[in-house]
């Protein structure tokens, strides 16, 4: 960032190159650094108990995220945005702690985030059709009064 603020000789080459270099790094930065926490506070402190409802309920808290971001920061919506460093930094802090919380007090009442009880029902539902179909298949199959073996808990078939 120095380099091209003070636009030294290959900054804009330095710029684009940095993008999408950097990022990764601090990617995984940020990930030794929650390691690190966790590791000292015992995995079992508060700041391990939010990380752990934010993964229960990953795949909602990601949606909100962008929901919440584009509602701040899109033209149509709050109209926060653009922000300088600083801001970007401290937007995300408030909206994280606003995901850690939302996912907290969620998992109090549910066992999971709302859209993985939505992908959850929607997997399973495709499931139970097919075990339906099968039952319904094997009812056909079989004549009526006619008992299996499996119908009851008496190995030698009788009624």
């Amino acid at each position: 960032m120095l380099w091209t603020h003070f636009r030294l000789p290959g900054a804009e080459t330095l710029s684009v190159l940095s993008r999408y270099t950097i990022a990764p790094g601090v990617a995984f930065g940020y990930l030794g650094l929650v390691l690190i926490l966790l590791r000292c506070g015992g995995g079992g402190g508060f700041l391990s108990r939010q990380l752990a409802a934010v993964g229960r309920t990953a795949l909602s808290c990601y949606i909100l995220q962008n929901v919440i971001s584009i509602v701040a920061f899109y033209e149509w919506g709050l109209r926060l945005g653009p922000l300088d460093s600083i801001g970007t930094i401290t937007a995300w802090a408030v909206i994280s702690a606003i995901l850690m919380l939302g996912a907290s007090l969620w998992l109090r009442r549910f066992p999971q985030g709302p859209f993985e009880l939505a992908w959850k029902a929607a997997v399973e539902a495709s499931f139970r059709r097919r075990d339906r179909t099968r039952a319904e298949a094997k009812d056909v199959r079989q004549e009526p009064g006619q008992r299996h073996h499996d119908d009851n808990n008496d190995p030698s078939g009788a009624p």
